[in-house]
Order: structure tokens, then C-alpha cells, then sequence
């Protein structure tokens, strides 16, 4: 019995080990072309109160790269799928 456990254990590790090449992300949302160029969806300033009572505006995210409105459900449903 221990040996199986162990095999199988074994079996396991050595089948997550394959490497895989990382592919493209995709790109989620609106866009447009428009003359060659792609313009992108951009999300209007916004401002509401957290869990916390703190206030929350585009300034909170200044910098860093954060999901919104129905892109979200398709970042989930990727997420998902990893």
C-alpha cells in the first residue's frame, strides 16, 4: 500500500514537471483600430467608500494595473481556465 501511495505520489510530481511555453495574453475589453492604431477602452474617474469607510479613486490604483466593470467576469473566466 505504501509503495503505491508512493508511485503515485512520484507519477504526479513528474507529470507537473512538464514545461510548458508561456503564450500570449490575451487582450480583454473594447478597442478599436483606427487608422492602424489600436485605441483602448479607458475607464472614466471614479470614486466610492471601501469595506473600510476609506475612499477609493483612480489615484488608489495609480501605477499598478487593476480589472473593471464586465472585463472582469472574462478575467475570471480566464483565471478559470488556467
Amino acid at each position: 500500500m505504501h509503495r503505491f501511495l508512493l508511485l503515485l505520489c512520484l507519477g504526479s510530481l513528474m507529470a507537473c514537471q512538464g514545461k510548458r511555453e508561456p503564450g500570449p495574453l490575451p487582450i480583454l475589453g473594447n478597442r478599436e483600430v483606427v487608422n492602424g492604431d489600436t485605441i483602448y477602452h479607458e475607464v472614466r474617474d471614479f470614486s466610492f467608500i471601501d469595506q473600510d469607510s476609506l475612499p477609493v479613486t483612480q489615484e488608489t490604483f495609480a501605477g499598478r494595473a487593476y480589472v473593471s466593470g464586465p472585463v472582469a467576469r472574462q478575467v475570471m473566466r480566464h483565471m478559470f481556465e488556467i
